[in-house]
């Protein structure tokens, strides 16, 4: 059963080394991968990455003939980084990156497709079920919405597709991208020596769900029979930003300075993901706390970061 993930970023990434552990055949495919993160974290070998740009109808298919692929698992599309520079263009390329996988899908032996969308659907939104219409208020969570509906009809040419939208992802990333929320907490781990101001976003209460937890449940679903699922992912509650501060002290050692009100801006107020499908329907459990995850990425800054001098 070989798995082709598409993404080679922090959760393709990771993703990989839970299923190289099933001793599955599984490959990644990104646009200028960095080698030595991805096999620092998943322990894969050189010769099963690959570069390349995924913008044409036919781009994808020489991995899924080459490789017999049957599952296709899509981690790809960290849009926040490249809308600063154009919305249109980073919409533009996740939907050419979607529709050359519907049309690769269509010829080829894949049988199942797990797409890693985000809790953006819901814009904000305390209506955050998984039946219930989501209502995007950003332009990345119309693009994730509007690419679910386009996967959706491969369900109902006899593909089993699975859609996952999971609260805000954390864990160590690499240099050069990875998804906004841990890109944040990478810039605060390489300043916590230097005169420390907590950063903005950490002052609203948000949910956090460890990289490690979403890439050991897609592991779960891999061989599970699913016509079609959406499935909501994260833990379930939110951390406090003084709970947030408390925690970060103990990696800087100092007392943390921030500026503003805890709860400012016209963020709306936020309600845990809904993850009751999760739990009940495919025994998903979250193990890690913020806790952890803090120290997984100290562990990897200490182990990998502080040894790679090309990384800052």
């Amino acid at each position: 059963m070989p798995v082709l993930i598409i993404g080679s970023g922090m959760i393709g990434s990771h993703i990989a080394k839970e299923i190289k552990r099933t001793e599955k055949n599984v490959y990644i495919l990104g646009y200028n991968p960095e080698i030595s993160y991805i096999q620092h974290i998943s322990g894969i070998e050189e010769d099963e990455i690959f570069n390349r740009f995924i913008g044409g109808w036919g781009d994808l298919d020489i991995y899924l003939e080459k490789f017999n692929i049957d599952t296709l698992i899509i981690a790809a599309g960290s849009m926040m980084p490249s809308f600063q520079n154009s919305i249109t263009k980073s919409m533009i390329n996740e939907s050419n990156l979607v529709m050359a996988i519907s049309s690769g899908v269509r010829k080829y032996v894949v049988k199942k497709i797990i797409y890693i969308s985000s809790f953006a659907v819901y814009g904000g939104s305390s209506l955050n079920r998984e039946d219930i219409e989501p209502a995007p208020r950003s332009p990345y969570g119309m693009v994730k919405l509007y690419n679910e509906q386009l996967l959706k009809q491969l369900s109902e040419n006899g593909r089993e597709v699975v859609i996952l939208r999971p609260a805000g992802v954390i864990g160590p990333t690499m240099k050069k991208s990875g998804n906004w929320m841990s890109k944040q907490f990478r810039k605060i781990f390489l300043e916590m020596n230097k005169d420390f101001k907590v950063p903005k976003f950490l002052l609203t209460e948000r949910e956090y769900l460890d990289v490690r937890d979403l890439s050991r449940f897609i592991v779960t679903l891999l061989n599970q029979n699913i016509k079609y699922e959406v499935i909501n992912i994260g833990t379930g509650k939110l951390i406090e930003p003084n709970d947030m501060l408390d925690l970060l002290k103990r990696f800087s050692g100092n007392e943390l300075e921030y500026n503003g009100v805890f709860g400012s801006g016209t963020e709306l107020k936020r309600s845990p993901l809904c993850i009751e499908k999760a739990k009940n329907k495919f025994n998903y459990t979250p193990v890690f706390d913020m806790k952890d995850s803090l120290n997984y990425l100290n562990d990897f800054h200490i182990n990998y970061v502080e040894k790679e001098s090309n990384y800052v």
